[in-house]
């Protein structure tokens, strides 16, 4: 009986010698081929071709059921094309899954709050957020998730508690004095003006030159009856951020017309246009403007001339001059530019756009000179809503 078991043992390690070439082979084989999948997944993500590298990882998972890190890369994939709905479902199927190894684990449910989020499931994202916790409970997410889901309910202190821990935690996520900013919008929606005021003074703490903050400050000031003070606060703005004054500069000119002050918003023109940059257009024109209110259409023709090119939109300057010309009764004028105008729009009509990058091409072009797409035919009419040709 010894002797028979013993015979028994070495056939079967003799087997095990003789199969081991084979099957060590084939497990290096599938190690290669597995090694290559996620290469060419590599690849076609480098270059763009997201459904090439989506078709290889799905490859892999089938392959490999138990490659959790693949199907994280799916997910991520499934997110990158705005495959929201499917990102969610592939790591909800995966948080069933025991996973030993914790870093998996928080990868998986740090990227469900993410994409929970940009759904905007705000209550389901901090319920993974808590579980999340119990895995790693520094992890970034768990504040983003009681962020926002503390905004949704409007819940304005938990919010500006976690202002600090979400700032820079992720592109799109607001600095606090952003967030302080849309917290006075919505108490002052609320008629909460005091609250709103306090809340701005403190954002404008932390960024002096945040033109949000400032615009609406003076909006404040203005709907409570304080023009001298709004004028202040705008007049500011105008100063610190040139490029504010499209936006500063009609309501400026109610808080000074209501002040009966109107000769002082004038000099502050002229002050500020004197200084160059990119206000002097709009400042000069809106002196353009009271010039023209004032009867001087003489005057306004004179301050029009002098716009440079570039601060303000040519058709918009356009129309300023027409108008101000009428004003000053030269009406063959108005009629001779607006001759010009329409036979250079009948003569020179404005080029074709390519269809996958917007730059203007020849109407003779086949192809983009810019990005090198093939170009469809200019005068066909499409329906609307059908796809570009090489889209």
């Amino acid at each position: 009986m010894t002797t028979l078991i013993v015979l028994i043992l070495a056939a079967v390690v003799v087997v095990a010698l003789l199969l081991s070439p084979f099957w060590f082979g084939r497990r290096r084989r599938g190690s290669a081929s597995l090694l290559n999948r996620y290469q060419q997944t590599t690849e076609a993500l480098i270059d763009g071709r997201l459904a090439d590298a989506r078709e290889t990882l799905k490859e892999i998972v089938r392959t490999d059921t138990e490659d959790v890190a693949a199907y994280l890369r799916l997910a991520r994939l499934f997110r990158q094309e705005g495959d929201l709905e499917r990102a969610v479902a592939l790591r909800r199927s995966l948080t069933a899954r025991e996973l030993k190894d914790r870093a998996l684990r928080a990868e998986l449910l740090g990227g469900l709050v993410v994409d929970l989020l940009l759904l905007r499931r705000f209550e389901e994202a901090r319920a993974v957020g808590a579980t999340l916790r119990r895995v790693d409970r520094r992890h970034v997410q768990i504040a983003r998730a009681e962020f926002y889901a503390a905004l949704h309910r409007e819940d304005w202190n938990a919010a500006l508690r976690l202002a600090t821990s979400v700032a820079g935690v992720q592109a799109g996520d607001p600095e606090p004095f952003q967030l302080r900013t849309y917290i006075a919008e919505r108490r002052a929606a609320a008629g909460e003006y005091r609250e709103a005021r306090r809340l701005l003074a403190d954002a404008l703490k932390a960024n002096p030159d945040y033109a949000p903050a400032r615009l609406l400050l003076g909006d404040l000031a203005h709907g409570s009856g304080e023009a001298e003070r709004a004028s202040q606060v705008w007049a500011d703005l105008l100063r610190r951020r040139p490029e504010s004054a499209s936006h500063v500069i009609p309501r400026l000119e109610k808080a000074y017309f209501e002040l009966g002050r109107f000769g002082e918003l004038s000099r502050l023109y002229e002050e500020l246009a004197a200084e160059g940059g990119p206000r002097a257009a709009r400042l000069r024109l809106a002196l353009a403007r009271m010039a023209s209110r004032r009867g001087e259409a003489g005057e306004a023709l004179r301050l029009i001339e002098e716009i440079p090119s570039g601060g303000v939109p040519e058709e918009e300057l356009f129309c300023w001059r027409l108008y101000f010309l009428l004003d000053a009764g030269r009406t063959a004028e108005v009629q001779a530019a607006l001759g010009d105008r329409i036979e250079g729009a009948v003569q020179s009509p404005p080029d074709p756009r390519c269809s996958h990058c917007g730059s203007p091409v020849a109407p003779t072009a086949a192809r983009c000179a810019h990005c090198g797409g093939w170009l469809p035919d200019p005068f066909v009419r499409r329906r609307s809503g059908a796809p570009c040709a090489g889209s």
